[in-house]
């Protein structure tokens, strides 16, 4: 079954419709506690993740809501007073390190150790291997979705879903997907969503997953219009976030904060177009919640996908 692209349809919706809040720090890292601080007063579990690489971040996404914990970026070398700072104030217990030792140092998880807090550390060779690592923090999901590991853009598009529904993400290319077919196997998954065309995960592969539901667009953002279509009956479209689609750090952050509302999150970029999918769901939006500053997108660009 595909769900894919689909005439483009041009339309107008109210011209006043305007942005409710902006979430927003100097860079990806304030960004990101900006978003936590928004979201959370305390928090037992905290995810841990690295903010100069997109890998093994986006794939921790779908693990927010199961663990309810915010996703807490660092680069990775020494622990930065200000990660300590939001563990302190969330009165966090336990933190789940993403990725080895070459992402995320063993300097940063004994500072963590030493501070009277749990680590467990998920990690796998690669990203391929350390995002079926993460897929076994699931009970027994029956579904899954199959991600490229070579861009950010269909993963994150899938990031809340995954989220909310408490299923993984899995990368796979296609020279690269025995692992994870070996793990869906394993464990008796019902049904595959492929996200993305043929390029980048290919009828080929997708076939020996056996029954797949392919969801594509022609680029990044229609995908993600497509995503939010294919699973509207998720969300609650009276608050909706909308992050760039040009880079992923800001919209990773605020997975774990839109689950809490089950609102979706809109990618929107220079390249970003209204479509069918906005048009159907505008009118129930009553906050719209840009994550990011002015620089990274701005009231204009946030708001052109709407309009």
């Amino acid at each position: 079954m595909l769900f894919g692209v689909s005439k483009q349809q041009k339309f107008f919706i109210n011209p006043n419709i305007d942005i409710s809040k902006r979430i927003s720090g100097e860079d990806r890292y304030k960004t990101n506690r900006a978003i936590i601080k928004d979201g959370w007063y305390s928090s037992e579990n905290v995810i841990l993740a690295y903010g100069e690489n997109y890998a093994d971040a986006l794939t921790s996404a779908a693990l927010s809501k199961k663990l309810d914990a915010p996703i807490l970026l660092t680069r990775g070398k020494v622990l930065e007073e200000d990660v300590f700072d939001i563990l302190n104030s969330l009165n966090a217990k336990r933190v789940y390190i993403i990725g080895g030792q070459v992402v995320i140092s063993k300097e940063i998880e004994d500072a963590i150790k030493s501070r009277n807090i749990d680590v467990v550390r998920i990690e796998g060779k690669d990203r391929y291997k350390t995002s079926i690592q993460i897929a076994k923090y699931f009970d027994e999901p029956k579904e899954v979705f199959l991600v490229t590991g070579k861009g950010f853009a269909d993963a994150l598009s899938v990031s809340t879903v995954a989220a909310i529904k408490e299923i993984p993400i899995i990368y796979v290319d296609n020279n690269r997907y025995i692992d994870a077919l070996e793990y869906v196997k394993s464990i008796g998954i019902e049904k595959v969503y492929v996200i993305g065309g043929n390029t980048v995960i290919s009828d080929n592969v997708a076939n020996k997953f056996g029954n797949y539901v392919r969801i594509y667009g022609f680029d990044r953002y229609e995908t993600n219009c497509k995503v939010i279509k294919y699973f509207e009956e998720l969300f609650d479209f009276s608050r909706v976030y909308v992050s760039t689609g040009e880079n992923y750090p800001d919209a990773l952050s605020s997975t774990a904060l839109s689950v809490k509302y089950n609102s979706p999150i809109i990618l929107t970029g220079n390249a970003a177009k209204t479509n069918e999918v906005i048009k159907g769901f505008v009118n129930s939006i009553r906050e719209i919640i840009v994550v990011g500053g002015e620089k990274v997108l701005s009231k204009d660009l946030a708001l052109k996908i709407f309009k």
